[in-house]
């Protein structure tokens, strides 16, 4: 269900109001996913332009780039060895198959916002993407942290919060 959120894991007794529902933070994942399509999608961009003989590299911007490449290769490699083998379990997976995973795609999402601000010539776009990221995780984590610490709440309230229907809290 990773890293889409269908479905959650809950944890309850039913006639108690502190409910716990483990569901991720859907803005976190989503960057870290983003980073590993945005640095395939670089990657093969700037081949096809050094194919094509269309960029001119002076040498500090070779040298970054190299560096680039392998840190993020690395990233992206060590998160798909953490992510596919349990992606093609028949099995209910819980947080402990996802996050080392997702910590790899965490610090790929950094690597890919410094790509963007010293390659790229871009900081203040680095630093809209950054801080967006940043507020959406907050509000997120502002919005469903009673749930996932089981902080008692009404089912009026926690029902409001569902934004999928796949959501099998009450």
């Amino acid at each position: 269900q990773w890293p889409f959120l269908r479905r959650g894991l809950p944890f309850w007794e039913e006639n108690k109001k502190a409910r716990i529902y483990l569901l991720g933070s859907l803005p976190a994942w989503f960057a870290g996913l983003l980073a590993i399509v945005s640095f395939g999608m670089r990657l093969t961009r700037d081949y096809f332009e050094e194919h094509r003989g269309w960029t001119r590299l002076n040498l500090n911007q070779t040298v970054f780039l190299e560096r680039h490449v392998q840190t993020a290769g690395f990233l992206v490699l060590a998160w798909a060895l953490h992510y596919f083998p349990f992606f093609f379990m028949g099995r209910v997976l819980y947080l402990h198959h996802y996050l080392p995973s997702f910590m790899f795609s965490a610090m790929l999402s950094a690597c890919m916002l410094q790509y963007l601000d010293t390659f790229r010539g871009s900081p203040r776009m680095a630093r809209i993407v950054a801080i967006s990221i940043s507020l959406a995780t907050i509000i997120w984590f502002a919005l469903y942290h009673p749930i996932a610490y089981g902080l008692p709440r009404e089912i009026e309230t926690m029902r409001s919060l569902k934004l999928f229907d796949s959501w099998d809290w009450p």
